[in-house]
């Protein structure tokens, strides 16, 4: 397997609990010990949850 950068979909799928993403993941984890990000996924990440956690309230 080589390295490789998570983007926005298939973050949003692990952090959903998609078993296969997950294990993938989990693989990953194993051999490199890190999963990379870009600025604009992790941007996203954070402007989905501050929004859900907005119309929360």
């Amino acid at each position: 397997m080589k390295p490789a950068m998570l983007d926005t979909d298939i973050l949003s799928e692990f952090l959903r609990g998609n078993s296969k993403v997950i294990a993938k993941v989990d693989e990953h984890l194993k051999e490199y010990g890190y999963i990379s990000l870009s600025i604009i996924t992790y941007y996203e990440i954070l402007k989905d949850f501050y929004t859900k956690t907005q119309e929360n309230n």
